[in-house]
Order: C-alpha cells, then structure tokens, then sequence
C-alpha cells in the first residue's frame, strides 16, 4: 500500500456556482501532451475536459496543464505528473458532505484552494507516495522526486517530497511527529518514518516556469490557439481574495537544511532579535541576539509577519543562547517599519527556556515581547562614526507587567555617542497604576568582530517610580536593564527592548528608536 501523504487545508477563495454531480472539474489549460484515463480508457484532455471521481491526468514531458474545480479551487499540474481524483463531491454549499480528496502519484502540483474544507479541513485531503502532512493554506507547492529532480548545480536532489506554502500555514505530520510550517517556508520529507525538515530556501526545481510553453516547434498538443486564448492563466489572472489571518502555532525547530537538502552553516548572521520579559525569578529582563535566518520561523509576510520561535545558538566569544515559541494565546502588538524591515510583537503565553525553571522551560507572565531585523548594520559603518546623536522612539509595543496589566511609554529617547562609544537611555513608562521614569539610564556600544553592533543600558536603584510600584511603594526603580542593536545600511535605527524590576512588579517592553540627524 503507498503511504499517505495528507494534505488539510484552510481554503479562502468563494464558490460561484455549482456543476454536475459527477463533475469535479474542467481543464482550463492544456499545453503539449495532457490525458486523462478514466477506468481502462485513456484519452487526450484538451481545454474544456471533463475530470471526474477517478479520474487520472497525466502530463508529459515539456507539458502543463491547469484544471478548475467546481468549488473554484485551481490546480497547476506540471511536466511529468500524474494526479488522480479519488474521491470529490461539492453540493453546492458547504454542509459538511463536501470533499476533495486527491491523490499525487508523481511529478507536481500548485493550486490555489476552493471552498471545501473551509468550515472543515478534514474535508480536504492530498496523498503522495513518501508521507503523511496536514497543510492548512490557501496557496500551496508540492513536488514528488524519486531520481528525477536535480539542484541548480546538476546534482541529483534527495528522494522525497518537498513543498513550499505561499499563503496559510502547514502541518506536517507522520511517524516521526508533527512540524508547523507558515507561509515563504520551504520543507521536504523524506519519507514516512523521516520528520519533515525545513529549507532555508525554495529547492531549484519546486517552481514551474511552464515548461510546455516552450516545447519544440512542430510537436503536436492538445491544445488549440483559441482554446489557449481562451484559458489558463489569462483566463484566471481575476485577483484573488487575500488570505484570513492564520494565529501562530508553537513550531519546535530541529536540524536546518539548505534548498539542495543538506544541512545549513548557522554561523552567518543574518537577523537580529531583542527580546524583553519576566524572567522565572521574578525580574524584568532584556536582551538581544544575532541568529541566522535557520533559526527562525515567521508567521505571514509583509507588514503583519509575526516571529513564531526562535532558536539561538552559541556564538564564540558571545553568552547567547535559549529558545522560544508563541503560545497558543497568539501574538498582539503587530508593528512593522518598512524602511529597515523590522517587525515587532508580543507573545502572549510565550514559551522560553530558563535553566532555573523546573523542567528547564517556562511562561513568562505578561509575555515576551520581541523585534526583529534582517537589516543589521556592518560593524564597520558604526565603528566609523563620531560624534553625539539622539535617536527618538517612533514606535513599538506597549509596556507590560507580570500581572498582564498593559500602559504605555509616554517619552523615551536614547543619546549614543559614537566617539565614546558610549549610549543612555531616558525613558517613562506606565503600567498597573504604577509610573516609572529613567533619566540617562548608562550604557555602552559593544563592538565584536563580524558581529553586529549591540548597546547595553542598565543600572540598580536608578530612576523613579510612584504608584503602587509593585507594592514596594514609591522610590527608585530596583533594576532597569536595555538591550539594542543599529540597523539599517547607515545605523540610524535602534531597536530596544526595555526589562524592570520594582518590588513584586516587572515591565516590558520593545521600542524602535531613530535618528533623523545621523549622517547617512
């Protein structure tokens, strides 16, 4: 029996009508050699063919072929792929008897999801000879290799299937376990016993570039010049529905592979990541770290991409390390700023490790707060400057305690001198009825060789709180700690998380500081 390779989607795009009972859908784009057998019969599958339960359609080679479906999901077959319709039925409304079950044999697919399965995901399923996968999304890659595929540079690919999401988010799923992939993430899975594996990039071969376009002159298809000006992409290029947003789920990183398949170099950094919340002891905490792109997982794209874990390695010279992952509170506080490409956000019910915590891991209370990068600034452009600047807080999450209470900053502007290589932070926040306030809160530019360059800030019984204050009462803060790094090509953005402590009460937070007099 061929394993499963199951495939739940979360779909999006509406129904617009219905279609004969036995009617799962139609080619709309037959280029080169397309057929579809039905039972023993195998005949030439033009545009306008009819595909029904059953019903196999196989692609030759220098060949493509798109086929709607009833529900208005459409799915791109490329060069040398069978794909079978196992079991279809759209009522006309989704009712919970609607189903889309499908099977790829080899070669493959792209598609962009219908209405079945909307209301329930069960409902949709694809099968493919390695594995067993639950893909929620609406825009979706799988490629089956057996010796088939080659990398860019002509070495044969790793049998297995390999897919890449493009809107929604993925469940991978067999013997070896469960992985979350979310949309721009890219895996492959070996086989039925093997864990699915993330890609740092897309695999050369997973894109089609319609390779029937391009077939040689003279080779008969199945297609016709009206029917192609008729159908496929033209036919289909209406824009489509953007997705809903998918909350993030917990995602366990394992071992990173490159696009070819073999394992990725996490030396080079790529992002980095600040990070603010309470620690296990009762503390406010912030730091700030230089990962590789492997180590993270993101959630969406653009202006709403959330981070859904991060794993920091071990860097010579550097005490970094730890992992962390979105609870299933999901994440508030979503920011972007364009000009660096930097997100923010906060973990609800984040998870985090902490040696001191029993069992290693726990969930900081008022969450964990974040922003991340992949602009940092090269060591060597802060190293060249000189001379006083002030950055000014444009933007970020809003403070948070221990007891979930949220406020708000109020002011916060940071001095960096770069020819004392030197930083201070002023600052004032509220939360929970308590108002905190830090005056040239001092720190210092950390400079290490091939790293990005960090500012740490921090001070014991500095500064002031009046309220409550963590049932201390008013008087100085017992501890604030800051931790940023430059980004952007010319370092005149300044992510910051902010961490206090006062009595029983700890605060945090994520700030974007920029500097608009800076020489660029």
């Amino acid at each position: 029996m061929i394993p499963v390779l199951r495939i739940l989607v979360l779909l999006l795009a509406a129904w617009s009508g219905g279609a004969a009972a036995q009617e799962a859908g139609r080619v709309i784009l037959s280029i080169g050699e397309v057929t579809i057998q039905r039972g023993a019969a195998v005949t030439p599958a033009p545009v306008g063919a009819v595909l029904n339960n059953g019903d196999t359609i196989r692609v030759g080679a220098s060949s493509n072929a798109q086929v709607r479906f009833v529900d208005e999901a459409i799915i791109a077959l490329r060069p040398g792929t069978e794909f079978r319709v196992d079991d279809y039925n759209w009522p006309g409304a989704a009712s919970g008897a609607e189903r889309a079950f499908f099977s790829l044999l080899k070669g493959g697919m792209r598609t962009v999801t219908g209405v079945i399965g909307k209301a329930n995901q069960q409902n949709y399923k694809v099968t493919t000879p390695t594995a067993a996968l639950g893909i929620r999304g609406t825009n979706f890659n799988l490629v089956h290799c057996d010796a088939e595929c080659a990398n860019r540079d002509g070495t044969p690919a790793r049998a297995g299937t390999y897919g890449g999401v493009f809107d929604g988010r993925i469940n991978v799923g067999n013997q070896a376990g469960d992985t979350v992939f979310g949309a721009d993430e890219f895996f492959h899975v070996a086989s039925l016993t093997s864990p699915a594996q993330r890609l740092i990039g897309p695999p050369s071969f997973l894109g089609d570039r319609l390779a029937g376009a391009t077939r040689r002159k003279g080779e008969k298809g199945t297609e016709s010049s009206e029917t192609m000006a008729k159908s496929g992409v033209n036919a289909d290029s209406r824009p489509l529905s953007s997705p809903a947003p998918v909350p993030p789920e917990p995602f366990q990183v394992t071992e990173q592979y490159n696009s070819s398949g073999t394992l990725a170099s996490l030396n080079s950094i790529t992002h980095v990541v600040a990070v603010a919340n309470s620690s296990f002891d009762v503390s406010g905490e912030s730091d700030v770290f230089g990962v590789n792109v492997a180590n993270l997982v993101f959630a969406g794209s653009g202006a709403t991409q959330t981070l859904v874990s991060v794993t920091v390695p071990v860097i010579p010279g550097l005490q970094q390390s730890g992992k962390g992952m979105v609870g299933p509170g999901g994440t508030d506080m979503v920011g972007y700023g364009a000009a660096v490409n930097v997100h923010w956000g906060r973990w609800v019910d984040g998870t985090v490790t902490d040696d001191t915590a029993p069992g290693g891991t726990f969930i900081p209370p008022g969450g964990v707060h974040y922003m991340y990068s992949d602009q940092p600034t090269p060591s060597e452009i802060i190293a060249a400057k000189s001379g006083a600047f002030t950055y000014n807080a444009i933007g970020g999450t809003n403070p948070t305690d221990n007891s979930g209470n949220i406020g708000s900053l109020t002011g916060g502007f940071v001095n960096v001198n770069f020819t004392n290589r030197t930083a201070a932070l002023t600052a004032s926040w509220n939360v929970g009825g308590s108002n905190y306030s830090v005056t040239a809160l001092p720190g210092t530019l950390n400079f290490n060789p091939g790293l990005p360059v960090g500012v740490d800030m921090n001070g014991n019984n500095v500064g002031s709180c009046v309220g409550p204050c963590g049932g201390a009462g008013a008087g100085t803060i017992d501890k604030v700690k800051a931790a940023g790094v430059f980004i952007g090509p010319a370092g005149d953005h300044l992510p910051l998380t902010i961490g206090s402590t006062k009595g029983t009460q700890t605060t945090g937070q994520a700030q974007l500081f920029y500097c608009a007099t800076c020489p660029h």
